[in-house]
């Protein structure tokens, strides 16, 4: 099990409505602004910084969501897309929100999104599944 204080940020990046954080343990945590609006734009900026992190497909994404945000249509359709995958094996996203779990689980069924995608409601859960994903394709 990895301990939250023990993690080290390898290198950042900031967008208007959220923090990208590479972390040593090999994750890449998306940490959102509460009442952020991802727009197609926002999304944007924020695949391409974690795009940065990745030679080929290979990122475990952690994604902690801010309270009461919102995704415009276009891009919750950049989500589900491949570019939107090319990168990333899977995917975490962590919410207490019901309309953000409601958002994530339209995507899994709507876009079929062609990464592994979970959504949890702690961090701990979401690092554990991903950790334990990430032993999996090294192997």
């Amino acid at each position: 099990m990895v301990i939250a204080s023990d993690i080290k940020i390898l290198k950042e990046f900031r967008t208007d409505i959220s923090l990208i954080q590479l972390r040593d343990d090999g994750l890449v945590k998306v940490t959102m602004q509460d009442e952020a609006e991802v727009t197609l734009t926002e999304s944007r900026k924020i695949f391409e910084h974690v795009r940065s992190f990745a030679t080929k497909k290979e990122l475990f994404v952690l994604v902690i969501g801010g309270k009461h945000g919102t995704v415009t249509k276009e891009a919750r359709e950049f989500a589900g897309s491949d570019e939107a995958s090319s990168t990333t094996i899977a995917e975490a996203v962590v919410t207490p929100s019901l309309s953000q779990k409601l958002l994530v689980n339209f995507l899994l069924r709507f876009y079929n999104p062609k990464r592994e995608l979970k959504l949890f409601n702690t961090e701990e859960a979401a690092v554990s599944w991903l950790h334990s994903l990430r032993k999996k394709h090294t192997l």
